[in-house]
This record gives structure tokens, sequence and C-alpha cells, in this order.
């Protein structure tokens, strides 16, 4: 199978020429998009550490990606993080 790469305007070709409907494309919630102070506030826990524990380095990486150059974390991943994270 292969994969269409988005194209500049953030649209994939796939999109464009029909083959996927809006049933197939992922819907986020924009309330569920966070910043690093409002998700260091809900974790109770410094700035500074949500910058770290974003960090390649990290042994686990908090998950996120970037809009605009600015890190957004989505909460939904940010659950299934913390799940993985518990220690048994």
């Amino acid at each position: 199978m292969v994969q269409s790469i988005p194209a500049r305007g953030g649209i994939s070709p796939a999109i464009r020429a029909g083959a996927m409907n809006s049933a197939t494309i992922p819907q986020i919630d924009p309330a569920d998009l966070l910043t690093d102070e409002e998700l260091a506030a809900r974790l109770k826990i410094s700035v500074f550490s949500i910058k770290d524990m974003c960090r390649s380095r990290s042994h686990s990486p908090l998950p996120h990606f970037l809009v605009c150059h600015r890190r957004r974390f989505y909460w939904p991943d940010i659950c299934i993080w913390l799940e993985k994270q518990q220690i048994k």
C-alpha cells in the first residue's frame, strides 16, 4: 500500500482525490489540546518538568506535537502515557 504524504496545504492527495471521507479522519476536540502550562497544572508539576519530559533523551518522552512551532499535548494521549508509567 502506498502512503500519501500531505501536500504543503496540509491536505493529503488521497483526501483531495476523495479516497478518504470525513468519517475516516480522526476528529480532535480543541478542548483536549493543552499547552505546557495547562498540562503542568493538570499534572501538578512544574513547567520545567514538562519541558524536560518532552526531550527525546528522556526514558519515555511525553507524547506531543507542534502547532506553528508551539508544543501541544493531546489529553487522551497523555492519559495513555500515564497508564504506561504506572509502577506495578
